[in-house]
């Protein structure tokens, strides 16, 4: 549980460390235009993953998988609608997957 904890706030972390670059390159490089579609698409995925690492301790063991799998499909619902790179979504199910292991050996 320690893990988990320092692994969600890392994520939490490193989520606000991607916000605040991504606010900041409009006065980094003043005048140079900024694909925002990219940015923003690598900061979804990122929140997804980090609130589903906040709320896994708390859910009940039989909705963790229904809940990660919802995540995965909301993001390939994403890739397909263009809202997200395509390769985005490939290390995005392996972390979903990864949360799916250490998910089932939680106890609530």
């Amino acid at each position: 549980m320690k893990i988990l904890k320092f692994v969600s706030y890392t994520a939490l972390a490193v989520l606000l460390i991607q916000i605040g670059l991504a606010i900041s390159i409009p006065f980094r490089f003043p005048g140079d235009s900024v694909a925002w579609d990219i940015v923003i698409s690598t900061d979804l995925l990122l929140a997804i993953l980090c609130a589903l690492l906040f709320m896994l301790p708390r859910l009940k063991k039989d909705a963790r998988p229904k809940v990660i799998f919802s995540a995965a499909l909301v993001s390939v619902i994403f890739t397909i609608i263009g809202w997200t790179p395509w390769i985005f979504i490939v290390p995005f199910i392996v972390a979903l997957f990864g949360i799916y292991l250490v998910s089932s050996r939680i106890r609530t």
